[in-house]
């Protein structure tokens, strides 16, 4: 299991590399109610901080040979970046349904960027194949002891920006994010609330949390969040362990959250880090008065997806 040493020693690899991300109320959602931007990293998401946390841990022989990573697009991008930072060679696959602002970021870092796969995770089996194949070091976008560790480091920046906060909404997916948020936050603060958002087309993680068995769509604005979790993923323990409720939002609630962010806040949000804001909106989590922050995870949106978000005013 990991250890709050591990996200502490994170921001401190991490901290010659990149800046903490901006926190900016939203009294549109309410009173001490306050917005994670990690759509304002480099790379429009918070991935690139597990990916480059997780790549500076590898041993000089795995550098030498080589990484590949599967992604629907943000974690690639992290994973890419971080490669021409540390000068790694890098291979991606992602699904075929990967937005094209995604696949474009990724190409422009230089790494080898490949379309596989019609779903999160076809892609991933085909990228576990490899690894075994070519020898290459995986650096899986949740199940990884680097990359939760460096997801982490958001919650440690949550508490320096707000001592008094007592509940954090966080996007799941296969659980990378909420569980280094949630130890962070879970073992210095432990009165302080940790809810999961999943999209309901993307229900992998409340199925395993809640014993449910709510069906997966691939159609969905929420794409960053789709696809099943490993079974023998570390992000489950972690969740059961830190996380106290994970709440479902509908696609109309996200293109809702979606539009708010960028009329109100002038901030593109893509749907997967859009639904903190849709939890709120759409009453999947009530506005109590407690001081709250939400995680926006990321923004990189196609301009068709953007159009359609709007053209439903």
């Amino acid at each position: 299991m990991l250890k709050l040493r591990d996200v502490a020693a994170a921001r401190e690899r991490l901290r010659p590399w990149l800046q903490p991300t901006p926190l900016q109320e939203a009294p549109g959602l309410g009173d001490r109610v306050w917005l994670k931007l990690e759509n304002s990293n480099r790379t429009r998401s918070f991935k690139l901080r597990g990916a480059l946390n997780a790549m500076l841990l590898l041993e000089r022989s795995a550098r030498q040979r080589g990484v590949i990573a599967c992604s629907s697009g943000n974690h690639a991008q992290g994973v890419a970046w971080a490669s021409q930072m540390l000068g790694i060679e890098a291979r991606l696959l992602m699904p075929a349904r990967t937005p094209q602002r995604k696949l474009e970021g990724v190409r422009r870092l230089g790494a080898q960027a490949e379309l596989f796969g019609s779903t999160y995770d076809e892609t991933e089996t085909e990228a576990r194949r490899r690894e075994r194949e070519q020898n290459l070091a995986f650096i899986s976008p949740y199940n990884d002891a680097g990359v939760i560790a460096g997801a982490g480091t958001i919650g440690l920046e949550l508490l320096d920006d707000l001592r008094d906060l007592e509940r954090v909404l966080v996007p799941v997916s296969g659980g990378g994010l909420i569980s280094g948020i949630g130890l962070a936050l879970g073992t210095l603060r432990p009165t302080l609330e940790i809810i999961g958002v999943c999209a309901r087309s993307a229900p992998a993680m409340a199925n395993l949390f809640h014993g449910s068995a709510l069906p997966q769509r691939w159609d969905t604005l929420a794409e960053a969040l789709s696809g099943e979790v490993e079974p023998d993923s570390m992000t489950i323990a972690l969740v059961r362990c830190f996380v106290n409720r994970i709440v479902l939002v509908p696609e109309e609630a996200i293109a809702a959250a979606m539009r708010w962010m960028l009329l109100e806040h002038g901030q593109v949000v893509e749907g997967g880090g859009a639904v903190t804001i849709a939890a709120l909106q759409c009453g999947a989590v009530d506005l109590d008065g407690r001081p709250t922050a939400l995680v926006i995870s990321g923004g990189n949106v196609d301009e068709a997806t953007l159009c359609q978000i709007l053209a439903l005013v």
